[in-house]
């Protein structure tokens, strides 16, 4: 998260490419927004918004990971601060391991939230499956040093990437975003809805919030709800968009 790095990656993406879209995190039982999830979308020269997939891979494939990151949560939380409907909200910010494992990551992230305003009981930090935990050990101390400023920890969309039950173990975390893959089938027996019982169950048992993604239809929130989920996150309960600031 150097001031080098945030440079380069400024003068490549251009002025106001790098855009924060918001997704809502609704409580099951009444739909009731409760948070939002910030996503990384990346405006190119021609006007088209590329996906977060994109953004990751194009900063991966210049060695500008890290500065995306800082540069990332900067712009969700400046924009989040500024929206006056965000008060009471929660807001969600994603890294992946390698950045969470960066020597200044957490400092860096709880100065951003103080230079807003926003408290670091109102942040989750939700870690990307993208890439495999190589430096356990710096990911622990930068989540240790999060948790304790109040700052809450969920693994996201868990059950399609790197991630192992491992990371429950050793991980200090708050929360389990379910991948949005087991919502497709969850309304009748089957994989995904064993899976989704399953990792409900497991996160009943060791204290820690549960999310699920990918939910689309009121069948699919109905069945999770029966399985005891609390929170979902989907098209049912909005898309993610940049209007949401400006709307909600």
């Amino acid at each position: 998260m150097n001031d080098a790095l945030c440079a380069d990656l400024a003068q490549i993406l251009g002025p106001g490419a790098l855009v924060a879209h918001f997704q809502p995190i609704a409580q099951m039982v009444d739909a009731k927004v409760v948070g939002v999830e910030a996503l990384a979308r990346w405006r190119g020269d021609d006007g088209v918004v590329l996906s977060a997939d994109a953004v990751w891979s194009a900063a991966a494939a210049i060695d500008v990971r890290a500065a995306l990151c800082g540069a990332m949560a900067a712009q969700a939380m400046g924009t989040f601060a500024a929206a006056r409907w965000s008060y009471g909200l929660e807001l969600s910010v994603n890294a992946g391991c390698p950045d969470i494992a960066e020597p200044s990551f957490a400092a860096a992230f709880l100065g951003q939230a103080a230079l807003f305003g926003i408290a670091p009981n109102r942040l989750w930090l939700e870690i990307t499956e993208d890439a495999p935990l190589d430096d356990a050990a710096g990911v622990i101390r930068a989540l240790g040093h999060l948790r304790a400023a109040g700052v809450r920890v969920a693994v996201d969309d868990f059950g399609a990437g790197f991630a192992t039950l491992s990371w429950l173990l050793c991980l200090p975390l708050d929360g389990i975003k379910l991948d949005r893959a087991f919502a497709n089938g969850v309304e009748v027996a089957g994989p995904a809805r064993a899976v989704a019982t399953h990792a409900i169950g497991l996160a009943r048992e060791l204290g820690l919030s549960f999310v699920a993604e990918g939910i689309e239809t009121v069948s699919q929130r109905a069945a999770l709800m029966e399985l005891g989920c609390g929170k979902g996150q989907g098209r049912l309960f909005g898309m993610a968009t940049e209007e949401l600031v400006r709307t909600a």
